[in-house]
């Protein structure tokens, strides 16, 4: 696989296949003008950047959900934020889940709950 682009490397993470191995999805706080933190979704062949998705805090963790159409984020800002993979749009925005601490966000397997945890001690629930 090419690098979708010129100094993309390790530093990017977390990176995750799409189920369908099409696309690839990566953290990306270094390029750019993604200080804040952005997601970015390549071709996983070419390499081609096909959607950014810009968030107000660093990234640190994000997950797809099961059907592949909506994306959780969580920041270092304790901000948890579900996005429509379709149009690209913020679905739903939880600002200080758990303020001022790193949050890491996972959908459930059916997709209809978002877990937002932080360091694995803190739970935090929300219904998609």
């Amino acid at each position: 696989m090419r690098s979708p682009r010129e100094g993309l490397t390790a530093r990017h993470v977390p990176v995750k296949f799409t189920a369908d191995g099409k696309h690839l999805i990566a953290v990306d706080q270094y390029i750019r003008d993604w200080s804040k933190g952005a997601v970015g979704i390549f071709d996983a062949i070419t390499g081609e950047e096909l959607q950014s998705l810009k968030d107000n805090a660093q990234v640190i963790s994000f997950d797809l959900s099961p059907d592949g159409a909506k994306l959780v984020m969580g920041s270092v800002a304790g901000q948890v934020t579900i996005w429509d993979l379709e149009s690209g749009t913020k679905e739903v925005s939880l600002p200080g889940v758990f303020p001022g601490r790193w949050a890491e966000a996972k959908f459930s397997k059916d997709g209809k709950l978002v877990l937002a945890t932080y360091r694995g001690i803190e739970i935090g629930r929300a219904h998609v």
